[in-house]
């Protein structure tokens, strides 16, 4: 879940759950926002689930970017502009592989140092924010697949004034 604005809303989310058995329905609930685990939970815990180890999560990161190959010698550079973006994407497997492929479209030191400079990463707040690596692949689609990714953007928000009326 990316929002739920408050518990009256989360109630109504449940209502069809609710009507046609009193067993049996089972609702995961993924989220990156603490507070809205918190808000959703209906046992007595949740489980939070970490990032993975940074060991883990170097292999898999520049697994996305350079494939089944393996980094050759004049990639030092890039590996250490690659560990500094890294830092930045907060062990989550998501963001590695979004920014990873994004690397990968070009092995070029002037492309990853746009991506490692780039302001989007001036507003990552919060030590489980991922949206500024998700940002910086929109950023980087061509300009007609931006145009089609906003247009389908379009219908959620249509959908959900839909609901509301």
């Amino acid at each position: 879940m990316w929002s739920c604005s408050n518990e009256d809303e989360w109630e109504r989310f449940l209502i069809p759950f609710k009507k046609g058995q009193t067993k049996g329905n089972v609702i995961l609930v993924t989220t990156r926002i603490p507070q809205l685990a918190q808000m959703v939970k209906t046992t007595g815990q949740y489980i939070d689930l970490k990032g993975l180890d940074p060991e883990n999560f170097t292999k898999l990161f520049f697994a996305w970017v350079f494939g089944d190959e393996q980094p050759q010698n004049h990639h030092s550079g890039l590996l250490d502009i690659g560990n500094q973006i890294k830092e930045k994407l907060k062990g989550s497997p998501l963001a590695a592989k979004t920014v990873g492929r994004l690397l990968r479209s070009y092995i070029d030191l002037g492309h990853w140092t746009r991506v490692l400079e780039s302001k989007e990463w001036e507003f990552q707040n919060g030590e489980n924010d991922i949206m500024p690596a998700l940002k910086l692949s929109f950023d980087y689609l061509p300009f007609q697949l931006q145009q089609c990714f906003i247009y389908c953007g379009c219908f959620l928000k249509i959908t959900n004034l839909v609901k509301k009326s």
